[in-house]
């Protein structure tokens, strides 16, 4: 087929593709009354127009080279197997806010958590502190940090470990953050914790993941070594209360660090809405091992929609949708060069 340019085609073709895949989208429910079509494979597709429309309409060409009209053919290829699957029904509503409610609600995004690799204050090979990391306060319930730390006394701090700890290296940077327990097994449990500045939402989804570290080896202080494993616990909070937690769920190996994730997800009925998220990584002191390292903190949040009978499933119809950093307002992601909501006139 000869190379057609886009300024001598019809953009009211285009505008008929994007609408039909409006209207695909939009019989997606719930309860998966099309069997076998899912919610992954249909997104995966319009997305692909999506952005094709939106590049067509920025003047842009396809990167492999396709004419203009080639596009437009498998644009109409995917749509016409949409809609066979579908049984041909539609509902019709404008893309714009249909790519608004698909964007915001496949979008995760970050909330600052300050020093969340430690890397606060940077610290020579093989070296630590014996004051809490920036941005980070004792987690002490048992009062089993004394208020004046030495080295060889229990303690929080930044670490920068030797390859001897850590034969494979830490997951960021150069430094983990540490709780250091000298005490008697089962004395208590002491650690790390961040206020956020960020409030808990309603209807978002928050993912908390902390790389837990076992060390190996030496200490720096001499005579002080890693053997075993005292057990670590991962806590997300707001206003106090305990979301979600990981209780000493992971096997991790001497000299070797392990992903803890957890998740939780509010709804709009939570007691504890518009309250300071928190986190905490705690040692709990159940066996020898002395030290339990962290490192590479992340925390995410996804927005869900509202009014959604299971805040589980995304292909429920399609509601506004709350930013989790601010809950009063909502959530507008960019869509990219071009505002779609001229490409339906």
């Amino acid at each position: 087929m000869p190379e057609t340019d886009s300024s001598i085609v019809d953009l009211t073709d285009v505008q008929g593709i994007v609408a039909q895949a409006s209207e695909l989208f939009n019989l997606i429910d719930s309860d998966n009354a099309f069997g076998s079509i899912t919610f992954p494979s249909i997104l995966d597709r319009a997305s692909s127009i999506s952005q094709f429309v939106r590049s067509l309409a920025a003047g842009q060409k396809d990167t492999t080279g396709a004419s203009f009209e080639e596009q437009l053919e498998s644009a109409e290829t995917i749509l016409t197997a949409l809609q066979s699957s579908l049984g041909g029904l539609v509902d019709l509503n404008k893309l714009a806010d249909l790519l608004k409610d698909i964007d915001s609600a496949n979008s995760k995004i970050n909330i600052p958590i300050e020093n969340a690799g430690f890397e606060d204050p940077a610290q020579e090979d093989f070296t630590f502190t014996v004051e809490p990391p920036p941005g980070w306060d004792v987690y002490d319930p048992n009062d089993i940090i004394p208020d004046v730390t030495t080295d060889d006394s229990s303690a929080t701090g930044v670490f920068n470990p030797s390859l001897n700890n850590y034969p494979g290296g830490v997951p960021e940077g150069d430094n983990v953050g540490y709780s250091f327990l000298v005490d008697p097994v089962g004395s208590g449990e002491a650690g790390l914790s961040q206020t956020l500045d960020t409030l808990l939402a309603p209807n978002t989804r928050y993912t908390l993941s902390v790389a837990v570290g076992n060390p190996t080896g030496d200490d720096p202080v001499p005579g002080i070594s890693f053997p075993g494993f005292s057990g670590y616990r991962v806590e997300l909070l707001a206003g106090g209360q305990v979301l979600a937690v990981d209780d000493n769920s992971l096997h991790i190996p001497e000299g070797e660090f392990k992903t803890s994730k957890i998740t939780y997800t509010s709804s709009a009925t939570d007691t504890v809405i518009g309250q300071s998220l928190e986190i905490r990584l705690i040692n709990l002191l159940q066996g020898p091992g002395i030290e339990v390292d962290f490192d590479d903190v992340r925390l995410t949040a996804k927005a869900l929609p509202v009014g959604s009978k299971s805040s589980h499933n995304l292909s429920e119809e399609h509601g506004s949708l709350l930013n989790p950093l601010h809950p009063s307002s909502n959530l507008t992601l960019p869509l990219g060069a071009v505002d779609s909501s001229s490409l339906l006139g």
